[in-house]
């Protein structure tokens, strides 16, 4: 389904209209399938990051380290990660329609890094700011996970969340069988994961 290539005539109404009903069909999709997208759990997090920039009516780029394309993450950490991304990117999409965002997946120091960031109108901390952003550090911090956003007014938006790499302390090391699904990988004796 494409219904931001649908014929709108050059109505930027229409074609916001259009943007809107796609990104809430595939909602629902994402909704049936048990919250989870299926390429979350097929493929893992920077397939299923790049699935959504795809879908997103905003330009998003997303780069990630090539060992965090080839490596599973503990599933709780990796599904941590994905939703706090998504709704990085949708507080860009509803505050910053204009803007444009990047997504990059990093190891750094044993520590699986997340970033979103904006190029949007940014905007000043209060107390109490929206309980999306407290969402996002409720989510990652039960994944083990710390979280911190960096903004200010005209400066744009980043969102930072980390959590264990695969091989630290907590963290499962699993690696992708033939059909991209997550498969753990056996430890000898004596080792704790």
């Amino acid at each position: 389904m494409r219904l931001r290539q649908a014929d709108t005539d050059g109505d930027p109404l229409l074609a916001d209209l259009a943007s809107e009903a796609e990104q809430a069909v595939f909602a629902l999709q994402d909704l049936g399938r048990g919250i989870f997208p299926s390429v979350l759990v097929d493929q893992g997090l920077v397939p299923a990051l790049r699935t959504q920039a795809g879908r997103m009516p905003l330009a998003v780029r997303v780069e990630a380290d090539a060992e965090l394309v080839r490596t599973r993450l503990d599933p709780e950490l990796e599904t941590a990660l994905y939703f706090v991304a998504l709704e990085a990117l949708t507080n860009v999409q509803k505050h910053a329609p204009d803007a444009s965002a990047s997504v990059w997946l990093r190891l750094e120091a044993g520590e699986v890094m997340l970033e979103v960031a904006d190029d949007g109108p940014g905007f000043e901390r209060r107390p109490g700011d929206g309980a999306g952003l407290q969402n996002m550090a409720d989510r990652i911090a039960a994944a083990g996970g710390t979280f911190s956003i960096d903004t200010a007014l005209h400066a744009g938006t980043r969102i930072r969340a980390t959590g264990p790499a695969p091989e630290s302390a907590g963290a499962r090391l699993a690696q992708v069988d033939q059909n991209g699904r997550h498969a753990p990988v056996e430890l000898p004796l004596g080792r704790e994961p």
